[in-house]
């Protein structure tokens, strides 16, 4: 036994001497690293989203250009028929000025003139392959990247044919200049994307911090705690080592003081797996008010306890039924070992709000504001058995059904603990 417990007092005293450097460990290293790795991947996801969106536009301009150009093509040779460009577009002076090319060709198919930017040698060698002749009037056809459209012109009584032509497709100076335009629109929003991914991390990590701050503070608050009774424990075990005649009452303190231990422990297991309920039931208040005073019957007629209750027959609490008993069996034992001799338990209910009122030490203001914490217990309550942790499992119970709880205490004269339920 005491090689255990000698054991158990190294673990928790390298434990507690360790924990603020492991504290800090695990959030350089784990926390921070996930941080960054996760904003990291939003802002590579944002950006790859941007270049797919990038290369979606490109793509489909590529595939819609050509019907957009030759809409446009109809229009333009449309307005140079009928003369209406040198008015609706002021800012142009003539077919050259939109891309289109024509020559006028007399019925024999020789060449008349020209008009646009290149000239008949030129038109014929990019036009060898195609015989102007079997070009189909008013039918537009793509060759060679260029669109091409054959119009019938009758002057007097010779026919002579229009053949207007102009550069189609998207070209490659479009497509690198819109690259460029979207690779600087996309280095622009790279810091946003940053501070933005940066933000919501941060603020998505803050329970895990939390949490992890929270358990580093309960594994020092624990080892703390284990060390003081193991310390008894130990001195006492050499004190009987050393000591020829054992001594009963050392026995007893050291017995008691394990059971102390067991009983931290306990509370300690429940405090960490205590989580959102998936379920709850409705319970009756008063039938488990009177189940929970029936088992400390016991306790309530050694100190002469006078219990009162005025509570509602059928008013009703929604809650975990081994939630709802673990609360007020701490409440109410507090109430019990604070009490003063002969004292008075009162038990209350108007609509949600439950009071439970004892007659006993009672508080300061300053000790009601830590009465929560983990293992805080007043200075004149350490005769008094108990391990500091079950008001903080009443107030993790109370946040977890976002209830609320409020302590009204005075020095002396005794102490409420006010539930607000839902």
């Amino acid at each position: 036994m005491k090689n255990h417990l000698n054991t158990l007092k190294t673990s928790c005293k390298n434990l507690w001497k360790n924990n603020k450097k492991y504290r800090e460990k695990e959030k350089d290293s784990s926390l921070l690293r996930t941080e960054r790795r996760l904003i990291s991947i939003f802002v590579i996801w944002a950006f790859t989203f941007l270049l797919l969106f990038e290369a979606f536009f490109i793509g489909t301009r590529l595939i819609l250009e050509d019907r957009f150009q030759k809409e446009e093509f109809i229009g333009d040779i449309k307005w140079i028929i009928e003369g209406k460009w040198p008015i609706e577009r002021t800012k142009r002076s003539g077919p050259a000025r939109i891309g289109i090319n024509s020559i006028i060709l007399n019925g024999s198919g020789e060449i008349m003139e020209v008009r646009g930017n290149i000239d008949a040698k030129e038109f014929i060698e990019f036009i060898d392959s195609v015989t102007l002749s079997t070009l189909q009037p008013d039918v537009i056809i793509t060759y060679d990247g260029t669109l091409l459209l054959k119009k019938k012109q009758k002057i007097g009584d010779e026919e002579y044919s229009v053949i207007f032509f102009k550069k189609s497709g998207y070209p490659l100076d479009d497509i690198l200049r819109d690259i460029l335009r979207f690779l600087m629109i996309d280095i622009a929003l790279i810091l946003p994307f940053y501070f933005i991914g940066r933000y919501y991390v941060e603020r998505t990590l803050e329970p895990v911090a939390k949490n992890i701050d929270t358990m580093s503070h309960f594994i020092h608050d624990a080892g703390h705690e284990l060390k003081t009774p193991l310390a008894i424990v130990s001195g006492n075990l050499q004190i009987l080592r050393d000591s020829k005649i054992p001594d009963k009452d050392i026995i007893e303190e050291s017995i008691s003081t394990i059971h102390s231990m067991w009983d931290s422990i306990d509370w300690l297991v429940e405090l960490a797996n205590l989580q959102a309920p998936t379920s709850t039931t409705t319970l009756n208040l008063r039938e488990n008010i009177e189940e929970t005073l029936s088992l400390q019957s016991e306790n309530i007629e050694k100190k002469h306890l006078t219990t009162t209750l005025d509570i509602p027959e059928k008013l009703q609490v929604s809650i975990e039924k081994k939630h709802f008993q673990i609360l007020l069996s701490n409440l109410i034992s507090n109430a019990i070992r604070y009490n003063k001799d002969g004292g008075t338990i009162s038990i209350t209910a108007s609509g949600k709000k439950l009071t439970i009122t004892d007659t006993g030490i009672g508080m300061t203001k300053e000790e009601s504001k830590r009465i929560f914490e983990r293992f805080y217990r007043a200075d004149r309550t350490g005769k008094v058995p108990g391990t500091g942790i079950g008001l903080t499992i009443v107030e993790r119970i109370v946040r977890l059904y976002g209830w609320t709880i409020e302590v009204e205490s005075e020095k002396w004269v005794g102490t409420s603990f006010v539930i607000q339920m839902k």
